[in-house]
């Protein structure tokens, strides 16, 4: 793919999203580019290895732009708090030190919407970035959806395992790897009964039905039911979007950031391979450093839909439909025709020229 024709492809899904979310109630929001370390020092938000650090003048130690989320909260912080907060943004987010072939450069869509808890919330930003996908024709869909009290709330209770070691345990059950799981369990002595459910955790993935009512017997405390509620109430309200038939539960996923604190989802797009959209509530971090009462957001990662779309057959839709041709002797007529063409919704271009003519643009492209 030439560089001109991705970059048509990123002016395209700009585009095309940017009006999604404006049609939603967003509006775009710029984000700074460095936070300070300690910012995310504080509340654990990325580990070392992911972290782009420079230093500024004054010897300070900054991030440059590893998550999206940090930067806008840092953005809003400042700013008059109203009722209803919804911003997007496109940014470019950097990280640093790469294993597993990640990238060290993403270009990123998001949005973030600061709000109290509500599952009707929840629900419509879910059904959001389902439909930032359906708008640009990419039909092969599969939703995970979890939450994050579910893992997290079980090992809390396990008290063998050290907060430092929660994040190597939580790998193993994103991983589904149950064979270092349980040398790792054996090894702390944890004993039978939270070593199974753990092990059990690994396998709830699946058929939402069928994960919850395993999930259910899994639940050993509070927290645990309660997600399995919150979970259960946003599935029948992404019923009523006629979206359910691309959700699946996988309630071992990890929180990668650190800082979702409820629902939690991930979109896939079989022709990607992996996530193309992530995204959760985040009411903790929302409260302590955003001074909001609550978030939940997604970001799509617009490299990897580009390259989705190549495997569609993408024809740019930033198209003109009607391409009209004459002179300026016969404007009335030609700007009589450029406004009922316009007015029925086509993108209509002019062209001066000596030949007074209309063509479909699609028709010529096909040709």
């Amino acid at each position: 793919m030439s560089g001109r024709e991705k970059e048509k492809r990123y002016g395209y899904i700009k585009d095309k999203l940017n009006e999604l979310y404006k049609s939603y109630g967003f509006e775009e929001i710029a984000i700074p580019m460095f936070v300070p370390y300690d910012t995310y020092d504080k509340y654990d938000l990325l580990s070392n290895e992911k972290q782009l650090k420079v230093i500024d003048g004054n010897g300070n130690v900054l991030i440059v732009r590893s998550d999206a989320t940090v930067h806008v909260l840092k953005a809003v912080r400042t700013m008059t708090k109203r009722k209803d907060e919804k911003f997007f943004y496109n940014a470019k987010i950097f990280r640093g030190n790469f294993k597993n072939g990640e990238e060290d450069e993403i270009n990123q869509l998001g949005v973030e919407c600061f709000s109290k808890k509500s599952t009707i919330i929840d629900s419509d930003i879910i059904a959001l970035a389902v439909k930032s996908l359906i708008s640009l024709g990419i039909k092969d869909i599969r939703l995970d959806l979890s939450h994050a009290d579910f893992v997290y709330s079980l090992i809390e209770e396990i008290k063998e395992i050290s907060k430092d070691e929660v994040e190597t345990v939580h790998k193993y059950i994103e991983d589904k790897n149950t064979i270092d799981l349980l040398s790792f369990l054996d090894k702390k002595n944890v004993k039978s009964h939270y070593r199974d459910k753990l092990l059990d955790v690994c396998m709830l993935f699946g058929d939402v039905e069928d994960v919850l009512s395993k999930a259910k017997t899994i639940a050993v405390n509070e927290k645990m039911k309660n997600s399995l509620k919150r979970i259960e109430k946003v599935y029948e309200n992404l019923k009523l979007y006629g979206i359910d038939k691309y959700v699946y539960l996988d309630l071992g996923f990890t929180n990668p950031m650190n800082y979702y604190s409820g629902i939690m989802f991930k979109i896939y797009s079989l022709s990607a391979g992996r996530e193309i959209i992530e995204g959760g509530r985040y009411d903790r971090i929302s409260k302590k450093f955003g001074l909001r009462d609550g978030g939940i957001g997604f970001s799509q990662n617009m490299d990897l839909t580009v390259d989705i779309l190549d495997s569609y057959d993408y024809r740019d839709k930033t198209y003109i439909d009607y391409q009209v041709f004459g002179r300026d002797e016969n404007s009335a007529d030609i700007i009589k025709k450029l406004i009922e063409l316009r007015d029925k919704g086509y993108n209509v271009s002019f062209v001066s020229g000596d030949e007074e003519k209309i063509i479909m643009k699609k028709e010529e492209d096909d040709d």
